[in-house]
């Protein structure tokens, strides 16, 4: 009867344990999970903002051809009229007002 008792205590104590190391580890599982879902957050936030950054560095992009090709006119206009003063001195103008435009484009990094 003694031994029966004594298993039983055993046996007890084994499933008060085992019991605890089961809460233990769906503890660290959910934490776990919570921490995964942390970094997927985090990463979301990093796929917007290099989308955001794309789309910003595109439209400069697109100013700055707009701007070269505004430029290239401007020069090839220019040394079409070298005989006409007027006109030469209306297009190198025109080009100081284009290259001192481009010069204060912010500068991407």
């Amino acid at each position: 009867m003694d031994s029966i008792i004594f298993i039983l205590i055993l046996l007890g104590i084994f499933v008060f344990y085992l019991s605890k190391i089961y809460n233990k580890l769906n503890a660290l599982e959910n934490r776990v999970a919570r921490n995964f879902s942390g970094v997927d957050i985090e990463l979301e936030k990093r796929h917007n903002t290099i989308k955001k950054l794309k789309g910003v560095v595109s439209r400069e992009q697109t100013i700055l051809l707009e701007q070269f090709e505004r430029l290239t006119n401007l020069i090839e206009r220019s040394s079409r009229t070298k005989g006409n003063a007027k006109d030469y001195f209306e297009a190198e103008n025109e080009i100081s007002l284009v290259f001192g435009q481009m010069i204060q484009l912010p500068e991407i990094q």
